[in-house]
């Protein structure tokens, strides 16, 4: 087996210069997760309170195909649509379906 030299000492400070850089290293990792934490958590409650803005009245709401919200909207215009559901429905299809709400404008 070879000769292995041996370890020479550290100079005076150079371990206690590396303790000081791998703590600021995990500081500063330590600050960055908790900055992407923080995005994360405002980008998920932003996005829940915007779903929740929108499904809001219109949550109890059925789908309506474009064929049936076209029938509904003459009545909707007149104000003689008084059935809650297709209110309800009318109303969620229109704020989804840019084709029935380009002819809903045109009828008004």
């Amino acid at each position: 087996m070879p000769d292995r030299e041996p370890w020479d000492p550290c100079p005076a400070g150079e371990l206690s210069g590396l303790q000081e850089s791998l703590q600021a290293r995990s500081r500063r990792l330590r600050s960055r997760r908790r900055f992407l934490l923080g995005g994360s958590v405002a980008v998920t409650l932003a996005g829940l309170g915007t779903y929740l803005l929108s499904s809001g009245s219109q949550a109890n709401a059925a789908p309506i195909s474009c064929i049936r919200a076209k029938q509904l909207i003459p009545s909707y215009i007149d104000g003689t649509l008084k059935d809650r559901q297709n209110l309800l429905s009318l109303k969620a299809h229109l704020a989804h379906c840019p084709v029935c709400r380009v002819y809903y404008e045109k009828l008004l």
